[in-house]
């Protein structure tokens, strides 16, 4: 999913150049910049970088389209000290009363090409709504977690795979979709030692139709050869078509390929950004069940702090992509974790409605369930100090 993006960008761009509604000239400013070995002229004003004037005065060595962003920014320094101090730079470039008047003829991807110039930091948001606006959402967006299609799409000596990343967990969904289909699994962590224990359950499950599921495939990837034979001299007439193999595993090198090519691949990334984080949250169980999120004894207080703890989740989870700003080691928090910080709330206010155990609900979801997977004493400390800002009384007023 992380190179999605970047995809869906090299196919649209190939799309525009083929269809001519993009230069090749341009595309390459947008890659690497411009060259000119010609200098300069003076800045028009103290708080402009030397990097902003030197890359849009090259720009306009690109195409005489550009060169009137440099000729006037003088007759418009207010403006371009807005888009360079904005959190939202492209909505002034592209607003009918805001943007600069040299700015008025340039196409969406000729804008992109300023706003490297001017604001390098905003260019990635911006690619994603130009890839969304030429290509689609759908290029744009993961696609949703669809058990219930990929298992259609499966058959009984095909296994399907779930590709792992960090901060997904796809047991809890799997394990409610065979309650569904009134299945058991059978499941077994892989490691070393356990290949004759997972043969074992896979020949007691050929002739009954059970379903098994073999974990973290990656961890004992010397015994993967002996699993691709298996399945590779596998009967469908001896299998009984109720029959599957679910594995997990993190992306490998050593995996065998005839298994994926052979198998229906399923992934479920943890979402990107805090709008999406959220969504995700509220579809997950046991949020999504009616019950547990109507049935509260305090259901007004339950669901402001339950939105409080959703947004926490999705705040750490984020914090990730700060690197060591964000966290001083990565961590993986899992939808698990919410999982059982919502189940807690939810007995702690039915226990008791009227009086919300604040210090209660901040030691079990910051010390025990999140805060088991912190190792760093700093780490800790933010967490706690994050989780307080959302546990705390004003969650539960207007």
């Amino acid at each position: 999913e992380k190179h999605k993006l970047l995809f869906s960008f090299l196919l649209a761009m190939r799309l525009q150049i083929e269809f001519g509604t993009v230069s090749m000239a341009d595309y390459r400013f947008l890659l690497t910049g411009g060259t000119s070995l010609d200098e300069p002229p003076a800045k028009p004003a103290d708080w402009i970088p030397d990097r902003f004037w030197s890359e849009l005065f090259k720009l306009g060595k690109v195409s005489e389209q550009y060169v009137n962003l440099a000729g006037t920014f003088a007759h418009h320094v207010e403006t371009w000290k807005s888009i360079y101090d904005s959190p939202d730079p492209m909505r002034i470039m592209q607003g009918e009363g805001t943007r600069p008047d040299s700015m008025r003829e340039l196409t969406r991807f000729q804008e992109l090409l300023v706003l490297r110039c001017a604001r390098p930091d905003r260019v990635l948001p911006a690619i994603l709504n130009y890839v969304a606006e030429t290509m689609g959402q759908k290029f744009v967006k993961p696609p949703p977690f669809d058990i219930a299609g990929s298992y259609s799409d499966s058959s009984n000596i095909a296994p399907l795979i779930f590709i792992l990343s960090p901060g997904s967990d796809p047991s809890s969904a799997l394990n409610m979709f065979a309650v569904e289909k009134g299945k058991e699994i059978s499941s077994l962590s892989l490691g070393q030692g356990q290949g004759p224990k997972a043969e074992k359950l896979m020949e007691e499950a050929f002739p009954i139709g059970g379903w098994v599921l073999l974990q973290n495939c990656h961890l004992f990837a010397s015994w993967m050869p002996k699993l691709d034979k298996i399945l590779e001299t596998l009967d469908p007439k001896q299998v009984k078509p109720d029959f599957r193999l679910w594995l997990t595993s993190y992306p490998s090198d050593k995996f065998p390929v005839a298994i994926l090519q052979n198998s229906v691949k399923i992934t479920n990334e943890a979402p990107q950004g805090l709008r999406a984080n959220m969504v995700g949250s509220y579809l997950m169980d046991p949020i999504s069940n009616e019950d547990f999120f109507e049935k509260s004894l305090a259901p007004d207080y339950f669901k402001r702090l339950l939105y409080a703890l959703c947004f926490f989740h999705a705040v750490i989870q984020e914090r990730r992509l700060f690197g060591p700003l964000g966290w001083n080691i990565p961590y993986e928090f899992t939808q698990n974790d919410l999982r059982i910080s919502a189940r807690q709330l939810r007995m702690f206010i039915d226990e008791s409605p009227e009086d919300v155990q604040f210090k209660a609900i901040n030691y079990l979801a910051g010390e025990c369930n999140y805060g088991g997977r912190v190792t760093e004493k700093q780490d800790r400390r933010l967490l706690m100090t994050l989780l307080a800002d959302y546990y705390a009384e004003g969650a539960l007023k207007d």
